[in-house]
C-alpha cells in the first residue's frame, strides 16, 4: 500500500446545498482550521505512543517519515481530506495477515468530526449541530 491513505471525504450534503453553495468561504475556513486541528492531534497522539507501538495504539515515531507524511487537504467547498502519504501508512492503519492495526487517521476522525460539525453548524446558523 503505497502513495495516499484517505479517510476523511467529508461530503457536504448532509447540509442544507444552498447554505454550502452561498457560504463556501465559511466552509473552507472551517476545513482549514480542524484539517490542522486534525494533523495536529495525530502527531500529538504519535508523540506519547512508544515504538514500537502497542497493537490498536496510534504508531508511534521512529523515523519521523509517516509523522512527517500526514496532511490534510481542502477540495472546493465539499471536501476535507487527511492522508498520509508513508509508503506504509495504509498497512499500519488497517494492519496486516501478520501484523495488527495501528490506526491513527480513522481514531482522529472520530475524535475530531464532531468538533467540526459542530463548528460548521454553527457558523452556518444551525446551532446545536
Amino acid at each position: 500500500m503505497s502513495g495516499s491513505f484517505h479517510v476523511i471525504n467529508l461530503n457536504l450534503l448532509k447540509f442544507e446545498l444552498e447554505k454550502v453553495e452561498h457560504y463556501p468561504h465559511i466552509i473552507q475556513s472551517v476545513f482549514n482550521k480542524h484539517g490542522m486541528h486534525m494533523v495536529t492531534y495525530v502527531h500529538e497522539q504519535m508523540s506519547m505512543s512508544g515504538s514500537p507501538s502497542e497493537p490498536g495504539s496510534f504508531p508511534g515515531i521512529k523515523t519521523g517519515m509517516l509523522y512527517d507524511s500526514i496532511t490534510y487537504t481542502v477540495n472546493g467547498h465539499h471536501n476535507l481530506t487527511l492522508r498520509a502519504d508513508a509508503p506504509y501508512a495504509g498497512f499500519l492503519e488497517e494492519g496486516t495477515s501478520k501484523m495488527e492495526a495501528r490506526p491513527f487517521l480513522k481514531p482522529t476522525l472520530d475524535a475530531k468530526l464532531p468538533d467540526l460539525m459542530k463548528d460548521l453548524s454553527t457558523r452556518l446558523g444551525r446551532p446545536g449541530g
